[in-house]
């Protein structure tokens, strides 16, 4: 992964208005691409597994769909995969590493930090076991 790729994003919800408008915020951005738009649980695998993006953005408000079997599949299939879960204040957060949670107070810029944040941290954890890895040759 390089720092000119762009981030790609699939958004998963089942209202339409949550998928154009997130769409909208993250597409102003030169370095964030939303690879699909997914409106029910069904597609989520197949479209998951053609892009294997760097983020799943996931609105568990309106969302019908089981979070633990979703959370397997992705951490099986593509464990660098982070998800970023759109979920009530009050509800009881899962136990999988790669999941950051922001409630509707989050706003636009915000989220776009938390993805650049969350993409250089898996940047430099892979140059440094590239690192590491080199080294042991």
């Amino acid at each position: 992964m390089s720092l000119n790729k762009p981030i790609q994003i699939l958004l998963v919800s089942s209202s339409k208005f949550f998928l154009n408008g997130i769409h909208k915020v993250l597409e102003d951005k030169c370095n964030l691409k939303v690879v699909a738009k997914v409106s029910n649980g069904e597609e989520v695998e197949e479209c998951f597994n053609e892009t294997k993006p760097d983020f799943l953005f996931l609105d568990n408000r309106s969302a019908l769909m089981d979070l633990n079997t979703l959370l397997n599949l992705i951490t099986k299939k593509s464990p660098y995969t982070k998800v970023i879960l759109l979920a009530n204040q009050n509800e009881e957060k899962l136990n999988f590493p790669n999941v950051i949670y922001i409630t509707k107070k989050t706003d636009s810029s915000k989220l776009r930090q938390i993805i650049e944040r969350k993409r250089l941290r898996r940047l430099v954890s892979t140059i440094r076991s590239n690192r590491v890895n080199v080294k042991k040759r």
